[in-house]
């Protein structure tokens, strides 16, 4: 439960910084977004799952193994996924600041932070909880918060813009094709954990799914 609610709050985190005294105009953007969802609906969902989801006990459990570790190292040591990270902070994202509370959760080294600043859904599984989550979101607010922001805020419109560009792309794809990545990958879904699925709740909650 511990480890769930990290990741949760690394989400959070990673979209409002909530826990830094200065945001960013991107993180300002962010916030708006969080304040039309109702956390503690979303929470719900969450703690129900943990008690009956049979799939997302076994994963919490796998979570706390070495072997999980190890795969969190792996990927953290792979060029690719660095320099996506570094494309994210880039882009205003603080990535690496939420990488290093999962690493803190897990008990590994940070990573240094550059100086850069700008499957079928069961009822009971991790893919439907999401499909929980997403379906909680106001969907209709997000889109019009998102369609306001993309015309009044830079910020969140060179975010955007960014995400969508080939370079973009180019950094997922470079990633995607890592023989690494797609070990990792695979473990994660051998898991329950769909990542492209995790992406979806991302875009739903910025308004663009």
């Amino acid at each position: 439960m511990k480890f769930l609610l990290v990741l949760l709050v690394a989400v959070v985190h990673g979209c409002v910084c909530a826990s830094i005294s200065t945001r960013n105009d991107l993180e300002n953007d962010f916030q708006d977004f969080i304040k039309l969802v109702s956390v503690d609906k979303l929470s719900a969902i969450v703690k129900d799952h943990v008690t009956n989801d049979a799939e997302l006990q076994d994963f919490l459990a796998y979570v706390r193994t070495d072997d999980f570790k190890n795969i969190i190292s792996s990927l953290e040591a792979i060029p690719e996924f660095l320099q996506f990270l570094t494309y994210m902070e880039h882009s205003g994202l603080r990535a690496f600041e939420l990488f290093n509370l999962l690493n803190e959760a897990l008990h590994l080294p940070a990573l240094p932070i550059p100086t850069i600043r700008v499957a079928k859904r069961s009822p009971r599984s991790i893919n439907g909880m999401i499909d929980e989550l997403i379906a909680a979101l106001p969907r209709d607010e997000l889109r019009a918060l998102a369609q306001d922001k993309l015309l009044n805020s830079p910020s969140f419109k060179t975010f955007i813009g960014r995400i969508r560009s080939d370079e973009f792309r180019g950094n997922v794809k470079k990633l995607a094709t890592n023989p690494e990545y797609q070990v990792i990958s695979q473990t994660f879904r051998d898991h329950g954990i769909e990542l492209h699925h995790v992406i979806d709740f991302v875009k739903a909650l910025l308004g663009m799914g």
